[in-house]
């Protein structure tokens, strides 16, 4: 049962890493492709997925919660206030009154319980790990998160450069073409060389 939940928010977690990394990609591949010189930067990209990651931001608040309940850790419980009534008569003229009978008692009463100093401390160290391991999922969480935008970020630059090399060598292309043409107009080239540029 434990393992199935652990392993079912595993799997919620890869794909929402997934889809942060399909937005992101997209993100990036249309700020290069709008400006090139605002161009979003890894740790611009790396910023804004972090600042607005709702896992990461669960993960803060699960966090803060550990370090509440640690606070609370070893405390004593709260005091217990009992009121009571013992052989409350059923019968007769004073039936269901407290005064209707002279063996009637009203108890009011007061309690504290007082666990064991190594149960106390047992409690507290258990709080602190419970925040160890919050801090460290919020870490974990929050590398993921980095990877994942960098990875994104590295593939739309990848792509941006290649669509870049792409359009100067179509320009040179085109360059090559002219000049082919212009040679077979000026007599010096031949209709050869300007099929072998188309």
């Amino acid at each position: 049962m434990f393992s199935h939940r652990m392993c079912t928010r595993a799997l919620l977690a890869r794909r929402w890493l997934c889809r942060l990394s399909a937005a992101m990609f997209f993100f990036a591949t249309q700020a290069w492709a709008d400006d090139p010189a605002k161009a979003l930067t890894l740790a611009a990209a790396t910023r804004q997925a972090v600042a607005q990651a709702p896992l990461l931001q669960a993960r803060r608040a699960q966090q803060t919660s550990a370090h509440e309940e640690a606070g609370r850790a070893g405390a004593l419980p709260d005091p217990q206030l009992t009121v009571g009534i013992d052989n409350l008569a059923i019968q007769g003229p004073g039936a269901f009154t407290a005064g209707g009978d002279s063996m009637t008692m009203r108890t009011v009463g007061l309690s504290q319980v007082l666990p064991s100093q190594a149960k106390r401390q047992a409690q507290r160290e258990a709080a602190g790990a419970n925040v160890d391991q919050a801090a460290s999922t919020t870490a974990m969480t929050r590398l993921a998160i980095e990877q994942q935008v960098a990875a994104a970020w590295i593939t739309a630059w990848g792509a941006q450069h290649e669509g870049e090399m792409l359009q100067a060598m179509r320009r040179e292309w085109a360059v090559d073409v002219v000049v082919a043409e212009a040679r077979l107009r000026g007599g010096t080239g031949s209709a050869a060389d300007v099929l072998a540029m188309h």
